[in-house]
Formats: structure tokens, sequence, C-alpha cells
């Protein structure tokens, strides 16, 4: 058997934890779509750090050896088939060049990170890189250049651009697609109006950015080449190098809510991409609400989509306040003569095929049956079974079991007759079990388990229900921190209302200058920072940026201590009072 050796292992685990996403470094970007959506991870990606550039220590080459490594020990080239290594060192490995994906001439620039960034960057055949030259990616028959693994020729996708351009291989085009878009992610702040640039882009644009033909086959790059596991090892080495991240690996959905098929729907992480029926002429029409944006403490903007015929559309925004009074309500109703229900469990002996009813035990082995999971984390629920002994088994005992403990006995008889205990409260993962001994066979024909709950009902905000005409999106404000509040959306078409599923969105907890007091731990938002305060000691306190960059963190943290923060922004403060871990979302 093949040993790993101790390093392997190290750095197989440093891969699944650098491989996982931070926990909430895309959280500014989630709830948006289209234009808003890219902007924001914009801002999230083009923070972070980048090597210098050229060889040594330190500078791009050393990057390559921990990314474009191929598992067989050769540099990973994905513009020649020529198999090469790296002589170490950070040294750069013979008959190659740095190559641009992104020609550097696009920007002009040298001196700034979309030249030094390796998520574009990439070691390739020097012959390869001087004929790619600055053309944009596309589709051609290699009549300049064709070396097995890229081709130069007039571009043939479309008709919008036909001069040069570059084709890498089909299993490498959705890599390039993700790069490209990276880029223009990443630096679309820039004016983009260099050598070749206009041939892919739009100047100074920032959504869509890209011309029609260029979004086109990058879309369709993306979707026939997905995410490979080489693209997921590779940003694994370079986040901890520039620690920033490529989104469209990551989330390779987000691809589709910036330009594809979902580019009015809001995005969340693991959001499923909508793909309408190009073959139904006449898709239905699908009235909805859609998750809230720019949700703040105070407010959120409530979103929908169109209904055909509406005239105008009426938003409700409401709580949900309890009832003092519980309402009775029955949790199982069992006829055990129709069989065992799905999700109940039989341990030992038992018969549901003989007797209408289910036998516990025979006459040398116990019987058990147990339910599914119940939530019987409320009081006042009770439990009635109808039960009786089998044949001449006199004294024969029902035992019913909560969690594996004993809460009655019953002696059984020859008649059916009712047996009802009142139960303690369980947990939201219960488990009822009813069992009989060996040679004290029980016959159990039906259960009744009633439970309550506390009722409830809604309440509208103040202002709400309100008519906002034929628009497509409406700004709820004035309302309360930490409370989660619903909202629907009326189509209204003469005398015709349509009403959406009702939506759920919490507001968040601080903002400004206001206070926010977690049982004995308080956030203060000021001008320059937060200031944590506890009067008991904490076991551990830690602020995040949304990129998942560790900020401030303190063990065993009592009294007041200042945070200083450079910029306004969204924040995680993760905070372990030794009985649970809970995570904050901070504006600044």
């Amino acid at each position: 058997m093949k040993r790993l050796s101790t390093s392997t292992i190290l750095l197989f685990g440093i891969f699944l934890l650098v491989a996982q996403v931070p926990a909430g470094y895309y959280y500014s970007a989630e709830g948006l779509s289209g234009k808003e959506l890219k902007s924001a991870l914009h801002q999230i990606i083009r923070q972070g750090k980048r090597l210098s550039y050229g060889s040594g220590s330190g500078k791009t080459w050393s990057g390559f050896e921990k990314s474009d490594l191929h598992p067989e020990g050769y540099v990973w080239d994905m513009y020649s088939l020529t198999k090469r290594y790296f002589p170490g060192g950070g040294s750069a490995a013979s008959g190659m060049n740095i190559e641009h994906s992104v020609a550097k001439s696009w920007w002009g620039g040298t001196n700034n990170d979309a030249y030094k960034d390796l998520y574009h960057l990439n070691p390739s055949d020097i012959s390869a890189n001087s004929a790619r030259s600055n053309y944009p990616l596309g589709i051609n028959n290699g009549s300049k250049f064709n070396n097995g693994s890229i081709k130069v020729g007039n571009n043939i996708y479309g008709t919008e651009y036909t001069g040069l351009s570059f084709e890498p291989l089909d299993e490498y085009k959705g890599d390039f697609a993700r790069a490209y878009l990276y880029m223009f992610t990443c630096y679309e702040n820039f004016s983009w109006t260099g050598t070749n640039a206009p041939t892919m882009l739009i100047k100074s644009e920032t959504w869509p950015m890209l011309r029609n033909w260029a979004k086109n086959m990058l879309l369709e790059w993306h979707r026939k080449d997905p995410v490979s596991e080489k693209e997921r090892k590779r940003m694994a080495a370079i986040y901890p190098l520039q620690d920033n991240r490529n989104p469209y690996i990551d989330y390779p959905e987000l691809v589709e809510f910036i330009w594809g098929v979902s580019s009015t729907q809001a995005w969340y992480p693991g959001a499923e991409v909508t793909d309408p029926d190009p073959e139904d002429p006449n898709p239905t029409d699908k009235f909805e609400a859609l998750p809230p944006t720019n949700i703040s403490n105070n407010g959120f903007t409530a979103n929908w989509t169109a209904s055909n015929g509406a005239t105008a559309y009426r938003v409700h925004v409401y709580t949900i306040q309890e009832n003092d009074t519980p309402e009775e309500v029955t949790i199982l109703n069992i006829n055990f003569g129709e069989g065992l229900p799905s999700g109940w469990n039989t341990t030992g002996y038992t018969d549901t095929q003989t007797s209408g009813s289910i036998r516990l035990a025979s006459g040398s082995n116990p019987g058990v049956i147990s339910s599914e999971e119940l939530d019987l984390s409320t009081q006042n629920n009770q439990l009635t079974v109808q039960a009786r002994q089998y044949s001449n088994d006199t004294g024969a005992t029902l035992t019913a079991s909560l969690d594996g403990e004993v809460i009655a006995e019953w002696n059984t008889a020859k008649d059916n007759q009712y047996y009802t205990i009142d139960l303690k409260s369980g947990t939201e993962t219960s488990v009822i079990s009813l069992s009989a001994k060996a040679n004290r066979r029980v016959y159990i024909d039906k259960l009744l388990l009633k439970g309550s709950i506390t009722g409830s009902n809604s309440v509208n905000v103040p202002g709400y229900p309100v008519q906002v005409g034929q628009t497509l999106q409406y700004s709820v404000s004035g309302l309360e921190p930490d409370v989660t509040y619903y909202y629907k959306v009326e189509a209204i078409s003469g005398s015709s209302i349509q009403t959406t599923t009702t939506i759920p969105v919490k507001t968040l907890i601080v903002s400004g200058m206001s206070n926010q007091d977690y049982n004995t731990f308080i956030v203060k938002s000021g001008d320059r920072g937060i200031q944590l305060s506890s009067q008991e000691e904490i076991k551990s306190v830690a602020l995040y940026s949304v990129s998942g960059r560790l900020l401030y963190y303190k063990e065993q943290l009592t009294g007041q201590h200042e945070v200083p923060l450079s910029e306004k922004g969204i924040y995680l403060l993760k905070i372990n009072d030794k009985q649970e871990v809970k995570t904050h979302k901070i504006i600044f």
C-alpha cells in the first residue's frame, strides 16, 4: 500500500482548509443581482495583496510553484503540450514566460495589482505567448498559429468581431472564461481602453461591460466546461498568497446571476439558476416576491417580478405576534390496522400482517416500535394508546418510553382499553417508543398524540399595505432593528388580484451610533470603530471583515475594548460566551 508522507498529508489538510469559502466572505453580495451583484463582488475581491512580479522568492514565479504544479510533477502549461519543470527557488522555468491571459496592454499599466494578479497569470511556453500576443479569446481555425494547445486565427464566433483571436483547448475554456470574468469584476474600475480591449469590452462601463458576442461566448464556455478540481486547487494555492478569491470558482452560478439567465434574480449562496425553456413560445406569467435587498437596521428593499396586465402593485409588510392562549393540536392520529406509518422503526419481533393490528413481541423475543422524530419541545403533550393483550398472555405489559426513558407501564387486558399519560417536555427531535416483553405479547390498535401551540396573528406595520404603481421594488423604512418582518405583494389588474408568497426578512443589529446589548455584552458603533463592553468574562470575541479576514481577537474579555476600523462597511462579530457561539452582522 502506498504511504502518504507527513508533508503530503499536511498540504492536503491545508488545501481542505483554504478551499472552504471563509464565513461571511460574500455576505455583502447576498440578495443582489446583475450590476449591483457584480459591483459588490468587485468591492470584496479587489481587497488583499499581490506578489511582486517576476522570479525569485516572494514573486510570481514562486507563486506558480504552488498554483501551477501538475500532479505528475511538471509545470501545468495551458498554452502548450511541452513538459517543463520548475527549477525551484522561485526561478523561471526554462523556455517559459509569465503570460497575462487578459493582456496587460488592455489597460496599459504595469504598476498595479492587475499586472501581478495570479488569477489571470499563467506560466506559458515562450513561442505560444508570443503568438497569442494581445488578442481576445475567440473561436478560430488556427490559420496563424496552432501548437496543439492554443490556436490563433480570425474569430468566427458571431459576426461582431472577426479579427485575430486565440482559442485554448476545450478542457481549459471554462478556466479562461472564469479568469476573464474575474478580471472584469476585480478591476471593473479600470477604463479598459488599451490595445484590443474594445474588441470584447465597452470602455468605462461596469455592467454588462462585455460586448454581446463576448458575453455569449464566455457564458457558453463557462457552461460547457464547469469548474474543475484543477481550478479549485489553484485557487486554494493562490488564496493564502493574495487574500482574495475568484467568486466564479466558489459559486459558478454567480455568472448566471450577473450576465446570464438569472440576472434579474437575487443571488444567495447555492441559489438555483432559473433556466427558461427556449422551446416554450408561451412562458407562464410567474409573478412572485423576490428576496429583499439593501437590508439595514431600520429597513429593506422589497422586490418582485412583473405580472402581465398589472396596473399597480400593493405591498404588505407585517410582523407575527403570539397569542397568550395555547391552541390544542393533533400531532399524531394513527390506526395501526393500516400498517406501520412511514418513518417509524421496529426492533425485535413485530407482526403487522395477521391481526389487523400491530403485535409486539413473540414467545421468545421482545418487540419495539419507535416513532419518527417529533417536536415535543412544548408543554401539555398527551399520549393515548388503544391496546390489548395477546391471547392468554395474562399480565402482558405495554411500556411507553420518551427518548429512551420509560414514562409509563400499562397492564393490558383481553379487551381493548385506552391508556393515557401526560408527557413532560421533550425536544425538537424526540422519539416515542412502545414495547412488550417476550412471552408477554401486546396488540396495539391506535395511537393519538395531542399537543398545544401558541397561536399567532399578523400585525401590519403602520402605513401598510401601500399601493406603489407599476414598479418592481419598494423601499421599506421606519422599522425596528433585529426584528423579523414579512412582506408579500399583490398585483392589481382591474378587479383581479394576484398575491405572491410571503418573504421573511430580519433587520440588522447595529447601525451608526446605536448600541446593542447581547445579555451582558454591549457593542457600540462610533466614528472611529466599535467599542466592546462586557461586565462578565466572555470566553472569546472575534471580528472579521466580509472577506473573512480576522481583524480582532480577544480571549477572556471583560471591561471595555476599542476596536479601530479604517473604513465603513459590514463586519461580522463572533461571540463565544461559553454557553453558545453566535455571529452578528455589524454595520459601521
